[in-house]
């Protein structure tokens, strides 16, 4: 049986899927990857559903459950984002989020 914190970050990342889907709108096709405990990976954006030509690449890193990391990468491969979550030791809340603009 898993911890309750690794439950509640499952089930955030299929809420957060879900939701992404949506967002992809009308001119964007968005395909999702998952690691191996059910965490949103990556978010390849594609022009449309042909895949044929890539837009951009969020990548998604977790540290103990909890998403420490959002990498994002142009057509190219170049880093444009990088975005970096700090939490609490003490309470485990989200303490801050730095941007790191390329």
């Amino acid at each position: 049986m898993s911890s309750i914190l690794a439950q509640i970050g499952a089930k955030i990342g299929q809420e957060f899927s879900s939701r992404l889907q949506g967002l992809s709108g009308p001119d964007t096709f968005s395909e999702i990857g998952y690691d191996s405990n059910g965490n949103v990976s990556t978010v390849t954006t594609y022009t449309d559903s042909t895949k044929a030509t890539l837009v951009k690449t969020k990548t998604l890193s977790y540290t103990s459950g909890s998403l420490t990391g959002i990498v994002v990468t142009d057509s190219s491969g170049t880093t444009v984002l990088t975005q970096t979550l700090a939490y609490d030791a003490t309470s485990g809340d989200l303490d801050s989020i730095e941007k790191d603009y390329a």
